[in-house]
C-alpha cells in the first residue's frame, strides 16, 4: 500500500465532510502499517505471544501490547521509540471501530471531531516512520522536511479570562491585548489541570490529561472551565510539556494545517461545524437561532430546562446539534455559561 497516496484520499474525504469514510480510510492505513511490521517480525512477536486468529486492527493492537510491539515497530522503521509516544493508538482504533460499526452520522459534531483526531494522529505517525513527500504531476518525488509545530493563532473573539487565584487581575479600565489562551479545568480528586477540548455528550467532554493523552471523561469530575493565558500556565507549570505538545498537535489536526506536507485545497482555522452553525444563526428557524431566542427571553436558564423546551416544543432530538449550537453561541459572545453538565446555567449576554 502506498501510504502517501492513501492519506491524500483520507484528506479528500475529510475536506468533503465525509467524516466516517475518512476515519475508516485512516483505519485501513493504520492496519496496514501494523500488519506490515508484524509480518516482517513475526518470530519476534511469537516469542512472547502467539496469535492464530484473523489479523484485524483490534487484534493487532492486542498483539502489539502483549509483545512490546511498538519497540519492534520502531526497530523495523529505524526510529526512536519515544517518538511513538505521541501517538494514541487506542484512540485511533476506537475511532475507527465507531465509524465502522456504530452507525455514526457525518452531521454529528463528535463524528467530525473523531475524523480530525484520527487523521491528525495518522499524519503524525506517517511523518515519523516515513517523511511525507510532496507529489505533483509529472515531477519527480522530492522529500520535504517535516515542519516544526507552531502554536495556534489567538482568537480575536476571546471571552473574558477567568484568572487563577494569585495570578493577579488586570486593570478593568485598560483594554486587554489579544492573548494566546488555553481552556483548562482542575480535577476534583487530584487537583491537576486538564486541558479542555470540548463537549462530546451532555455528561462527557474531551480532555488532554497531564500525561498528554486525549480522553473522554465525565464532566462532573472537574471544576469550572478557566480560560488562561498560555504563557502564564506554562511558566507556573500548571500544565505539562506533554499536554502543551498534544494541544499544538490537536489544534493543527483540527485546522487541517498540513499544506507543507501534502497538497491541500484549503485552509481552515476552525472546525467546519463551527462555521456551519454560525451561518445557521442567520435563519430564524434554525436550532441555534431558536436556542438564542429562548435564552434571551429567559435571561438566564439551566441547560436541562433549555434542552427540555427544544425537545418538547420544537421536536428537536437530544443530539450533537444542541451541543454544537450552544458552543457557537458561546464562542461568538451571545451567551455566558457557568457550571458543568445539565446543571450549568446559561445567561444572555448581548
Amino acid at each position: 500500500m502506498n501510504h502517501h497516496n492513501e492519506i491524500e484520499k483520507a484528506m479528500v474525504q475529510l475536506n468533503a465532510c465525509n467524516f466516517k469514510l475518512c476515519s475508516i480510510q485512516c483505519g485501513v492505513i493504520l492496519e496496514d502499517i501494523l500488519k506490515n511490521t508484524y509480518n516482517n517480525k513475526k518470530d519476534a512477536f511469537r516469542r512472547s505471544y502467539s496469535y492464530n486468529g484473523k489479523l484485524t486492527l483490534g487484534s493487532l493492537l492486542i498483539i502489539y501490547k502483549k509483545n512490546d510491539g511498538f519497540s519492534l515497530l520502531s526497530d523495523f522503521y529505524k526510529i526512536d521509540k519515544k517518538k511513538l509516544d505521541a501517538i494514541d493508538f487506542d484512540t485511533m482504533v476506537s475511532i475507527r471501530n465507531k465509524a465502522s460499526h456504530d452507525g455514526q452520522d457525518d452531521k454529528d459534531t463528535e463524528t467530525e471531531a473523531d475524523a480530525h483526531i484520527i487523521f491528525g494522529y495518522l499524519l503524525k505517525l506517517l511523518t515519523i516512520i516515513s517523511p511525507f513527500q510532496k507529489i505533483t504531476p509529472k515531477d519527480p518525488v522530492k522529500s520535504l522536511p517535516v515542519p516544526e509545530p507552531q502554536p495556534p493563532k489567538p482568537d480575536p473573539r476571546l471571552k473574558k479570562i477567568i484568572y487563577i487565584p494569585g495570578a493577579g487581575k488586570p486593570d478593568p479600565k485598560e483594554p486587554l491585548p489579544p492573548k494566546d489562551t488555553v481552556e483548562v479545568c482542575r480535577n476534583n480528586e487530584t487537583g491537576k489541570y486538564f486541558i479542555y477540548l470540548g463537549e462530546t455528550t451532555d455528561k462527557k467532554s474531551r480532555y488532554i490529561t497531564p500525561e498528554g493523552n486525549i480522553k473522554e471523561l465525565a464532566s462532573n469530575l472537574f471544576h469550572q472551565i478557566e480560560e488562561q493565558d498560555k504563557e502564564f500556565i506554562l511558566t507556573k507549570k500548571l500544565i505539562t510539556r506533554e499536554q502543551h505538545e498534544k494541544l499544538i498537535f490537536y489544534k493543527k489536526a483540527l485546522s487541517n494545517d498540513v499544506t507543507n506536507i501534502i497538497p491541500h485545497p484549503q485552509e481552515q482555522e476552525e472546525p467546519g461545524y463551527i462555521k456551519k452553525y454560525r451561518k445557521m444563526i442567520e435563519n430564524p428557524d434554525s436550532i441555534p437561532s431558536i436556542m438564542l431566542k429562548l435564552i434571551k427571553e429567559a435571561g438566564k436558564i439551566p441547560w436541562k430546562d433549555l434542552k427540555k423546551s427544544l425537545i418538547q416544543k420544537y421536536n428537536y432530538k437530544d443530539s450533537g446539534s444542541l451541543g454544537a449550537s450552544i458552543r457557537v453561541l458561546e464562542i461568538d459572545g451571545h451567551i455566558k455559561i457557568s457550571g458543568r453538565g445539565d446543571d450549568r446555567s446559561i445567561s444572555y449576554s448581548k
